[in-house]
């Protein structure tokens, strides 16, 4: 019996081995004698100088001939990698021991299991890279797409594709992917226009291979029973896990200038305000729990509503946001623009901290945040709801300014405390319904609002300053940052990238532009400076900066980041590594900040 049952798992794992292997190869795309022959071809006429030493895509569709052919439509593009004559000139030392290479052979799959092209995926269709091999006297080998050959080019530009763990991507559909990313598309959408661009060529080819004369019933069959979806068609079709990961290389590749594009905007009057419903599912897995690391964002805006500085924190000392808002101010006083104020909620509690940071400022109380205290204390229901707050906002007003938007100075402290008192007497026992219009609750904000105005905490604030544009802005990030959990450089990304657009959005009405240009446009306007301020202070450390191009960003936070290094790298579009789900009681905990409490929660558990 125990021979037996030896016997039965030798055969499952065989079985299972067999199957992986199966399944690999049906996931790659296999040699023919045609596909072979287009590469063999291709190099042959490069050799010749038949083709110019550029890195465009080659397309094999027609045969000796010069008509196109059923197996040759389908046949992927080619791209002829060879740095050392396309960019190098014919010198370039090898990196081992100094000597001068010189070209060898070719990845032309001729022994494809340790010859092969390396496969890219492209816009419409799928691509191989074949690289040149070099050769120095000792005889060191090195591809033409080895990383120590890709660094010594000067521009990222010149290299037209970017490698993976196993595969890679052309560099035109990485250009395509962050541009629509970063322009705010979601990924579910970039996958579909993905994918519809992959079908469509997929659906003309099949149109042409259709209309040949010299086609046979058994090829007609085959082509009308393949089917239309694009994992069908490659498995190099470019997924959301894919698409994700591109937009945060790109962000991280150009952070520098995200970070400068920021620094160059001062402002006459800042409004500062922490949003919380951005960075509620920003964190991290542990033990199998997801811990959230941050549960606002802070952020600094000027007169004009353009976006000085952010920071994602965790509570709402002052102490957590007093770097960034050091650096602002020394970027206005080095611009020498004169600061007249600054707009906060809880104004009386930092006024102080504020004032020993920015100097003697006046620190106002936003009439925004004045009206929301007592909205937010009223029914929404209630009929009268709307009529009750227009009433109110005239305490802020003076006498004639009765537009939407305010065009005066907010009046002198007995003038709003006139108006206050004349919004009482006229709404204080005024019922609809048998129902008071303000409740106890509204009463009591108004009597804690009436402390503001007698301390001078909303007097003289003028039109153009005030928090309005930051609920709008925090409106803006909510529809563009995820709100499933999300990992730190994820959130990161999304959440600066969404701030640069409001900002050029804002710029825009002045150049009467619709358009936003990318973030590499301003890249000769813009100055980096060694000790460049930084946003998101606290979010990135030095060992979470993002080395390589096939990092999973999303799994970057975790403990478990050198064990996904090789199975969850997406080059290979890989299987996920699945946890324990976390129980109720689990779920949406803070990582606490003193690793000694840390291990007390864990004996406790």
């Amino acid at each position: 019996m125990v021979v037996f049952k030896g016997k039965l798992c030798v055969v499952l794992l065989l079985y299972i081995v067999i199957s992986s292997v199966i399944l690999r190869e049906a996931h790659e795309i296999l040699p023919s004698d045609n596909l072979l022959k287009a590469i063999a071809e291709t190099i042959e006429r490069y050799e010749k100088g038949e083709i110019p030493r550029s890195t465009t895509i080659y397309f094999h569709h027609d045969d000796d001939d010069g008509q196109q052919t059923t197996k040759n439509l389908f046949l992927p593009g080619i791209i002829i990698w060879d740095p050392l004559f396309q960019h190098f000139q014919g010198k370039l030392a090898c990196s081992k021991c100094g000597e001068i290479l010189k070209p060898r052979s070719w990845k032309d799959g001729r022994d494809w299991k340790h010859n092969s092209p390396r496969e890219l995926a492209d816009i419409e269709c799928p691509v191989l890279l074949v690289s040149r091999v070099y050769a120095c006297k000792n005889d060191h080998r090195t591809i033409g797409h080895d990383p120590v050959i890709l660094k010594e080019l000067k521009l990222e530009a010149l290299i037209p594709f970017l490698l993976l763990h196993k595969n890679g991507i052309t560099r035109r559909l990485y250009r395509l992917l962050t541009v629509q990313t970063a322009s705010g598309m979601a990924y579910v959408e970039v996958e579909s226009l993905t994918r519809q661009m992959w079908y469509s060529y997929h659906s003309d080819l099949r149109i042409k291979a259709l209309s040949q004369q010299s086609i046979n019933a058994t090829e007609i069959s085959q082509l009308h029973n393949v089917s239309n979806a694009p994992q069908s068609i490659s498995p190099l079709y470019p997924n959301r896990k894919l698409i994700r990961q591109c937009f945060v290389h790109y962000y991280y590749t150009n952070e520098n200038l995200y970070n400068a594009r920021m620094s160059s905007f001062t402002g006459t009057w800042l409004s500062s305000d922490h949003t919380f419903k951005v960075a509620g599912n920003v964190g991290m897995w542990q033990n199998g729990l997801w811990i959230r690391q941050y549960d606002s964002l802070f952020s600094v805006m000027n007169e004009e509503g353009i976006v000085l500085g952010w920071q994602l924190t965790r509570g709402t000392g002052f102490s957590r946001v007093k770097t960034l808002l050091t650096g602002i101010h020394k970027r206005i006083k080095n611009s020498g623009v004169n600061l007249e104020g600054f707009s906060i909620d809880n104004c009386c509690a930092w006024r102080l901290l504020l004032q020993g940071v920015f100097g003697l400022l006046p620190i106002k109380l936003d009439s925004f945040h004045a009206v929301q205290r007592i909205a937010s204390k009223i029914k929404k229901r209630h009929p009268l709801r709307r009529q009750c707050l227009d009433a109110f906002r005239l305490v802020f007003r003076e006498n004639g300014d009765m537009e939407k938007e305010r065009k005066q100075p907010t009046p002198s402290r007995e003038v709003m405390l006139k108006n206050l008192a004349r919004f009482l007497e006229n709404w204080k026992n005024f019922a609809f319904g048998g129902e008071n219009v303000l409740s106890k609750q509204a009463c009591d904000e108004l009597e804690k609002l009436k402390v503001h105005i007698q301390k001078g905490c909303l007097e003289n604030i003028p039109p153009k300053a005030g928090t309005s544009r930051q609920e709008s802005m925090h409106k803006s990030l909510r529809k563009s940052v995820a709100k499933r959990r999300t990992g730190v450089k994820v959130a990161v990304a999304r959440t600066r990238t969404c701030l640069y657009r409001w900002n050029e959005r804002r710029l825009s009405k002045k150049n009467t532009s619709s358009s936003v240009a990318p973030i590499t446009e301003h890249q000769d306007s813009t100055v980096i400076c060694d000790d460049q301020e930084m946003f998101g202070i606290g979010v990135i450390q030095e060992n979470d900066s993002v080395d390589s191009f096939g990092s999973d960003p999303e799994l970057c936070a975790t403990e478990t980041e050198s064990a996904h290094s090789s199975s969850d790298n997406w080059g290979g579009w890989p299987w996920r590594r699945w946890r324990r789900r976390p129980r109720k009681s689990e779920r949406g905990r803070f990582l606490p900040e003193n690793p000694r409490i840390h291990t007390v929660l864990e004996r406790h558990r």
